[in-house]
């Protein structure tokens, strides 16, 4: 027997000892109790200096009952400061809270199915006032409530040591009814300097079945296992599985996967990482979650979007709250309109991005936006290729909703990809198509293949270049892509008659390596199905193809499609693209602008009532890069930008390529 199947044998046959030392990390309460508790910190390994931020999500598993209002109260770790409190009193603090001291929340009451999330971050001691704990010290913290007279408590546990390996876990949808099916995605790197052995194990949540695993992916004693083979340093992939969840599972109960990297030789455990699922007899929110662009690169800078649909056919949401844990290595440069709770040099990891969200009306949706620059600086090192940057999204609305958006840095990706939907507002019953515009911006080609996911609820119609359906993807072998080659694939779906107003249809595109199947480059795209059009909104670019150096000159024709309805004063936002500079604004603010008017930066426009039947036009023009301080794109770059109606009312969306 082979050195790799002995130690493959040794994985299976401690599998489930090394859960058991796993699920500190994670600590429910007793199942009669009337709320839930699911509580793990992450980075974890963490090393003296840096910043653990901790989850908790409370869920209410009673199909009637409310829990009430009540205390929960948490004891922080030894050797760590509290740098984010997330809304608790410090009971006890002199200065500063610390180990032996109590952080108090106030949690409003959960309604029975429901679930809300609190946060604080910590940072593990580093000074001479508070010298770094010793590799291997254990960072222990600990919950406790008294909810209907009922005690419950948790705890969870952070180890102090070093790691290469990143390692990100989420799964959609956020709710889950009984009986449907919730697919995880696991993004893995290596950001260290040496090549390891890694097998990729996560244990399937209590109360579901395993369906699939993409890339050869195993049941094994309770946990899905992946042989990763030798991780190659700044290497990065992604890993799929699905499970369903049982029938008769609860709505309120948690459903909580935890996933580790391990050395394949010996089975240390190297990372770990731990979500939750809603289970939910409905989902009136719909939230969509992504980062660009994905690979990113040290110095770059990371636009996030967030796309909230209320799928309710007659209930507004109300105004609600929605916050964002800020990843690891980035510093946010525009928030927004958000306001960065627990920041004190840079809103970074350990911060909450808190938004205060207007009502969202039933069918319509809205979308907001934040970026941050990746660290490349003396004081914040660039981190390594194979770095995972995770993105948290909770909305405080309709029992609670959770989104995930994951990042990987890879310096070597030169591999661009955009997608577009469209219409961006699809009736029931009516057809989508997207458009996938691909490049190579390197010096050399690559064999390459794209997928595309095809949204759920939706059935395939057709596809353009030789493009089949795979399970439930879109794929097209593309060849050998050559450098500075760019072109575009289509394909269309049918959008189920039956379809929710205010549903999103969200479709992940992605270039993958044809040899290895190592995922390239990924764009997410998000279309809203709606009963009504009234906008119309169409931009163009020229000249199509530019130069560097060369000036673009954008027209944005906003028309009024309503017969009898003024559109009223609005907002219209615009997305820079990358590698252009903003000249001339045509009467928009640059929001986010700090030296130039750039990728990551928005246009708007206050735009005046549009009479019914009539229309107006709107223009700017920007500058290529050609210069050292922002040098010129290469061949087969894709700019590319977004435009959007800025309110309550559903949303408008419009890409352009150039």
């Amino acid at each position: 027997m082979s050195n790799r199947m002995l130690s493959w044998a040794r994985l299976a046959s401690t599998l489930l000892g090394l859960l058991f030392w796993f699920n500190p990390t994670l600590a429910r309460a007793q199942s009669a109790a009337p709320v839930t508790i699911a509580f793990w910190g992450s980075a974890d390994p963490a090393l003296p200096g840096d910043v653990v931020m901790y989850d908790i999500v409370l869920s209410n598993p009673s199909t009637t009952t409310a829990t009430g209002a009540f205390m929960l109260n948490g004891s922080p770790p030894q050797s760590a400061t509290v740098n984010y409190a997330g809304g608790a009193y410090c009971a006890g603090a002199i200065s500063p809270c610390r180990f032996g001291d109590t952080l108090q929340w106030n949690v409003p009451s959960i309604p029975a199915g429901a679930s809300t999330l609190v946060q604080f971050s910590v940072l593990v001691d580093n000074s001479v006032t508070y010298p770094p704990p010793s590799l291997g010290t254990v960072l222990s913290a600990s919950l406790s409530a008294t909810v209907a007279t009922k005690a419950v408590s948790a705890s969870t546990s952070v180890t102090v040591g070093a790691h290469s390996m990143h390692l990100s876990v989420s799964g959609a949808p956020g709710r889950v009814a009984p009986g449907s099916s919730l697919t995880y995605t696991l993004n893995y790197g290596n950001a260290g300097t040496g090549s390891v052995a890694t097998t990729l194990s996560v244990a399937l949540p209590t109360g579901t079945s395993f369906v699939s695993a993409t890339a050869g992916g195993t049941l094994s004693a309770g946990s899905v296992l992946w042989d990763l083979g030798t991780v190659a340093a700044g290497f990065s992939d992604q890993r799929q599985f699905t499970v369903k969840v049982a029938d008769a599972t609860g709505a309120g109960a948690l459903l909580v996967a935890q996933a580790q990297l391990l050395n394949t030789t010996n089975q240390q455990s190297l990372v770990r990482e731990t979500t939750t699922n809603l289970v939910a007899t409905t989902s009136l929110l719909a939230l969509g979650f992504s980062g660009t662009p994905d690979p990113a690169t040290p110095g770059a800078e990371v636009a996030y979007k967030l796309v909230i649909a209320n799928n309710s056919t007659n209930t507004a949401s109300g105004a609600f709250s929605l916050y964002v844990q800020v990843p690891r290595f980035l510093n946010v440069n525009y928030a927004g309109g958000a306001y960065c709770a627990g920041a004190v040099s840079g809103c970074r990891f350990g911060d909450v991005l808190q938004y205060n969200v207007a009502s969202v009306a039933p069918g319509a949706s809205a979308v907001l936006r934040f970026t941050a620059l990746v660290d490349n600086s003396a004081s914040n090192p660039p981190p390594p290729d194979g770095t995972v940057l995770l993105a948290t999204a909770t909305a405080f609305v309709f029992g609670g909703v959770t989104a995930n958006a994951a990042v990987i840095i890879n310096s070597s990706s030169h591999l661009n990809l955009a997608l577009d939907g469209a219409p961006s507002r699809v009736a029931p019953g009516g057809q989508l198509t997207t458009t996938l515009s691909y490049g190579n911006s390197g010096t050399t080609g690559v064999a390459s293949t794209m997928t595309a996911t095809i949204p759920d609820g939706t059935t395939f119609v057709s596809a353009t270049g030789g493009g089949t359906v795979n399970g439930g993807t879109v794929q097209w072998s593309l060849g050998t892509v050559a450098s500075g080659f760019s072109d575009q694939r289509q394909f269309t779906v049918k959008v189920p008659d039956g379809a929710i107003a205010g549903s999103a249809l969200t479709v992940q595109g992605q270039l993958l390596s044809s040899s290895t199947q190592q995922t390239l480059v990924r764009e997410t795209m998000t279309s809203l199905v709606a009963t009504t059009s009234l906008l119309s909104v169409s931009l163009v670019g020229s000249p199509d193809p530019a130069v560097p150096g060369s000036e673009i000159g954008y027209k944005i024709l906003v028309a009024n499609n309503s017969p009898n309805t003024a559109t009223g004063a609005f907002e219209l936002d615009v997305s820079v693209p990358r590698f252009v500079d903003v000249n001339f604004a045509g009467g928009a603010y640059c929001a986010g602008a700090v030296s130039g008017c750039r990728f990551g930066d928005i246009l708007q426009y206050n735009v005046p009532s549009i009479a019914a039947g009539a229309s107006t036009l709107l223009q700017f023009e920007a500058a290529v890069d050609n210069s050292v301080a922002n040098p010129p794109p290469p061949d087969g770059t894709l700019l590319f930008g977004m435009l959007r109606r800025a309110c309550s009312e559903p949303f408008l969306r419009l890409r352009r390529y150039w």
